[in-house]
């Protein structure tokens, strides 16, 4: 999943159009039928807006390809991200994550829950058209790491780490943590500094990385 700093927390991101969000990806050339549907057939079928037909006229004529192959390869992404976002509410204690694998070819994504995937996500017809990889049993929800992504960046900052920045890792489920060390900090070895922190921050899933003082790691809280 990709991530971004947001205020010095890097949050969570929706799934978005590749214009926006260059890590989607979109498999190679391979990867494409040898015979795509007319790009009616895809537009009727993927019921898009106006404005993101315009967006995928503009990627087609970027990338050199057809508006079919952009509507096969892509077109596809703004009702996957709206999916997501409904796992998102209608899972909030189960959900662990959505995403393009877009390596993997331009139609393949993964769903994740922290248990098993509910039958009703797993066979739902807005599904048929995209090689799904279900990860079940991941053991943790995207609403609580968020969460702990969140207590653990401002319980290093009251701790005076001025420079910090936090986020969730989805694959592992680990909050990782870049900061800067603190005057206080000199001469101490990293595990020194850890030791001395709050529970919540020795948290087994919780890694954190000491730069030098000084460092600057951009955001602002």
């Amino acid at each position: 999943m990709v991530l971004k700093r947001l205020i010095g927390v890097r949050a969570f991101v929706p799934i978005v159009m590749c214009a926006l969000l260059a890590a989607c990806g979109s498999g190679g050339d391979s990867a494409l039928p040898t015979s795509l549907p007319t790009a009616d057939e895809m537009i009727e079928q993927l019921d898009l807006s106006s404005a993101a037909l315009e967006d995928l006229r503009f990627i087609a004529d970027e990338e050199g390809w057809s508006l079919e192959e952009a509507l096969y390869r892509i077109g596809w992404q703004e009702d996957f991200s709206r999916f997501v976002q409904e796992l998102r509410e209608a899972y909030p204690e189960d959900f662990t994550a959505g995403g393009i694998l877009g390596e993997a070819g331009p139609r393949s994504v993964f769903i994740a829950f922290s248990g098993a995937v509910p039958d009703e996500v797993r066979f739902d017809p807005r599904l048929g058209h995209l090689e799904v990889e279900f990860r079940e049993s991941t053991g943790f929800s995207e609403a609580v790491l968020s969460d702990q992504v969140i207590d653990v960046h401002y319980t290093m900052r009251n701790l005076g780490f001025l420079e910090v920045g936090t986020g969730p890792d989805i694959d592992t489920g680990q909050v990782r943590v870049d900061a800067a060390r603190r005057p206080i900090d000199r001469g101490r070895t990293a595990e020194e500094i850890v030791a001395s922190l709050p529970q919540n921050l020795r948290a087994d899933n919780v890694v954190i990385v000491f730069h030098p003082e000084g460092t600057v790691l951009g955001g602002d809280d």
